[in-house]
């Protein structure tokens, strides 16, 4: 039974680089819907609702706040039209979203095109305030540094956006928009901007007509497949990609990320700098500084540990099309790595080939914390000199430090928040072991890598039993 909490985490089994191969897409992973209830604002159309909460003005006890200071001019690094405007609707859950996120900035950059900051979306699966909607709006300030955006691309405000662009003229589709759930939160996304912005110039409700590149000229709206030349990305025809207010639907591995960060050159230099322009909000970063100086002890490491028996272990390990010997391997090793003496055994032996280092975080889905206590407390037994710091410890930190402090109108954001905190937690470590088929610790991995502060990272196959 896969518990909902777990995959706050993840949303889907995507390998990158050498791991082993998944065949589950990001858009076709079984839903489990919450029972929990939560009070939310709710914002109805004819034919989609959405929930996004209200927030009248910014609480001056709350450090949780839009930090973007948009009374004020900004000069960014890439200099980009300012009569064309590009936004995106991001795929399945909160790390999807931001590879999303990341590719519509480069996309913007290729075809020259100022960018407005885009909603995310709650986790529907993990978290409980979404109420397994799927279109639980999220403000992007709680996700990224807005701020630290504006310094690397020219950046509309939702209400500019509203301003220049009262309806958009054009999806540029890469091949997942007509979809039941990918049209659901095409719709929801327009509520974001204003519900006059879900019609077309013909005041139509977008969609009237169906999806397919006939309807969409039914309504008035133009519909283009993007697509790139490789490897130098270029975008196929960008000559023709001239419609003002345009919207770059779910793009996923548009590009990608990791063939462009490894070329010296252009594409190199602008994956680097986006990667670095979309970090989390400053409320986030300080919060997980604060958590470290507090808990860890100097240099530590992070663990991702992701092999929860409901989900990852269900996802990869118990499907009978996953059959290769050596995710066989891995499989069993994990399954041994869960017993606390060993768990003890194999964290007491890598640490030893550390210098320096005596401190562990690590994150994980909520369902394997007892595990991780159990493993710890025999750990405390023979190695009383190592520290191990969990989800644990940080949930009530979080807590303390944020909606003690004022910031109750922002409690439904706690899941967003802790998972955010724990990715700082694991980007400033030392060392980053990262999980298989995550893309939690892809984002990190990438986003280490990018800063050259990974050169001792390792996958977290280091610390799993010989079988």
């Amino acid at each position: 039974m896969r518990t909902l909490k777990d995959s706050l985490y993840d949303e889907e089994f995507i390998i990158h680089e050498n791991e082993f191969t998944s065949t589950t897409s990001p858009n076709n992973e079984p839903e489990e819907r919450s029972t929990e209830t939560t009070t939310t604002t709710t914002v109805s159309t004819s034919t989609s609702t959405s929930m996004l909460t209200v927030i009248e003005k910014d609480n001056e006890d709350c450090p949780i706040r839009d930090t973007a200071e948009w009374n004020q001019k900004v000069e960014p690094i890439y200099k980009l039209s300012e009569e064309k405007f590009l936004h995106t609707v991001g795929v399945a859950g909160p790390n999807n979203q931001l590879i999303s996120l990341r590719e519509m900035v480069f996309t913007a950059v290729k075809l020259n095109r100022t960018i407005v900051i885009s909603p995310f979306f709650k986790h529907d699966i993990a978290d409980p305030s979404s109420q397994g909607d799927g279109v639980a709006l999220v403000d992007p300030y709680l996700r990224i540094n807005i701020q630290k955006l504006r310094e690397l691309v020219p950046v509309l405000s939702r209400e500019e956006y509203k301003s220049a662009c009262p309806h958009f003229d054009a999806i540029y589709d890469v091949g997942n928009m007509c979809k039941a759930e990918t049209v659901k939160r095409f719709k929801a996304s327009c509520l974001f901007f204003g519900h006059e912005f879900c019609k077309n110039r013909k005041g139509e409700e977008i969609f009237k007509h169906g999806c397919s590149n006939k309807s969409q000229q039914d309504d008035g709206i133009v519909q283009k497949t993007l697509t790139y030349d490789k490897p130098n990305y270029t975008p196929r025809g960008a000559d023709s990609y001239d419609e003002k207010c345009a919207v770059l639907a779910f793009p996923y591995n548009l590009v990608n990320f990791w063939s462009a960060a490894k070329k010296k050159g252009e594409d190199h230099e602008l994956v680097k700098q986006i990667v670095a322009h979309t970090g989390r909000p400053p409320f986030v970063v300080d919060l997980a500084k604060a958590f470290a100086k507090q808990e860890l002890n100097g240099d530590y490491i992070t663990l991702h540990w992701r092999y929860n028996s409901g989900d990852w272990l269900h996802g990869i390990c118990d499907k009978s099309g996953n059959t290769k010997e050596k995710l066989s391997d891995i499989c069993n090793q994990i399954s041994i790595m869960k017993k606390p003496e060993v768990f003890a055994s194999q964290i007491s032996a890598f640490i030893d080939t550390i210098p320096g280092v005596n401190s562990i975080y690590i994150a994980s889905p909520p369902s394997e914390t007892e595990m991780l206590s159990k493993g710890r407390q025999f750990l405390a037994k023979t190695r009383p000199d190592i520290k191990v710091v969990l989800q644990s410890e940080l949930i009530p930190f979080l807590h303390e430090k944020f909606f003690i402090e004022g910031c109750k109108e922002h409690e439904n954001e706690s899941w967003d928040l802790l998972s955010l905190a724990e990715m700082e937690v694991a980007a400033e470590s030392r060392i980053f072991l990262s999980s298989i088929g995550s893309s939690w610790s892809n984002n990190i991995k990438m986003e280490r890598q990018l800063r050259e502060i990974s050169a001792d990272d390792e996958g977290n196959k280091v610390l799993l039993p010989a079988v």
